[in-house]
C-alpha cells in the first residue's frame, strides 16, 4: 500500500492477536489517521514474533503494536 499526495504523519495503534508461532492472525486499527490506518495493518500482518510461553507452553496472545509515522 502506498500514500498518495501529501504523506501525513501521525501514530497508529494496531490490536493483535500473535498464535502460538509467533506469525499475527489477525489485525485492526485502533487509533490513529484514517488514511495511515491501512499501511499499518498491512506492516502489523507481516511482523513475526517469538511464540508467548505460559507454563513451557506455546499459547495465542493479544497485543498492540504502535506505528510512528513522520512526515519528511
Amino acid at each position: 500500500l502506498t500514500i498518495q499526495g501529501p504523506r501525513p504523519s501521525g501514530t497508529v495503534l494496531v490490536l493483535v492477536l500473535i498464535d502460538e508461532q509467533g506469525k499475527v492472525m489477525w489485525a485492526q486499527a485502533n487509533s490513529g489517521p484514517p488514511q495511515l490506518q491501512g499501511v499499518a495493518i498491512q506492516a502489523a500482518r507481516e511482523a513475526r514474533f517469538s511464540p508467548t510461553l505460559v507454563d513451557g507452553k506455546a499459547i495465542k496472545i493479544y497485543g498492540y503494536i504502535q506505528y510512528n509515522f513522520i512526515s519528511q
